[in-house]
């Protein structure tokens, strides 16, 4: 029998913007929708490889995030 694992919500500071890299698709829409008040504009399916603007910009300049995915499937 395996032991259930916290799962803990990534610390997200609403004036900069979040490390998308590394994360699907689904989970980095998630926290923008929840956090960020942006457009999004996804290339690609899967796992975000890149963003613009780079983590950490101030959220005050950003019109829109661009999530770069990369399908990780052989």
């Amino acid at each position: 029998r395996l032991e259930r694992l916290p799962v803990h919500p990534p610390r997200v500071d609403p004036r900069r913007l979040y490390d998308f890299r590394g994360l699907a698709a689904r989970d980095a829409v998630n926290i923008l929708s929840g956090y960020y008040n942006t457009t999004v504009e996804l290339k690609g399916s899967g796992f975000v490889y890149a963003q613009a603007p780079e983590p950490g910009a101030p959220m005050e300049r950003v019109k829109k995030v661009i999530l770069y995915l990369e399908d990780l499937a052989p």
